[in-house]
């Protein structure tokens, strides 16, 4: 089988700025993620084909850890290079950081539902 790959076509730059507005439009779970990652990169963008993307997500799924964050390294990887994969990185990494502290505070949950969770510790308890 052959695979159709622009490896290494874009910027760093550009991988950074795409993933930034999927991470700022795209919710769900890794499953919503993956369907996100193949209409932005195979239907609209075509940096890869449906094959080729099809063989990275079966990759991704087989190997431990979340799918999703797998198949996002490797995409901006291929695109870019060690670089583009970091930028993909950080950028998930710094919008956790920023939005999931602020998000329960306007609404007066902080210490009730926020600080358990951060703890590790299951809502059922909270609600005991």
């Amino acid at each position: 089988m052959t695979v159709q790959m622009r490896s290494h076509g874009g910027s760093p730059v550009e991988v950074l700025r795409v993933f930034a507005k999927l991470g700022v439009t795209s919710f769900g779970g890794p499953i919503a993620h993956i369907g996100y990652f193949r209409h932005e990169f195979v239907v609209r963008r075509r940096w890869l084909d449906e094959p080729a993307y099809a063989d990275l997500v079966g990759l991704c799924q087989f190997l431990p850890g979340p799918a999703s964050s797998q198949v996002g390294f490797s995409l901006g990887l291929m695109r870019a290079g060690y670089i583009g994969g970091t930028r993909r990185s950080s950028r998930r990494a710094c919008r956790s950081s920023l939005l999931s502290p602020s998000l329960p505070r306007p609404f007066g949950v902080w210490r009730a539902v926020y600080v358990p969770i951060e703890a590790g510790l299951p809502l059922q308890w909270w609600r005991r």
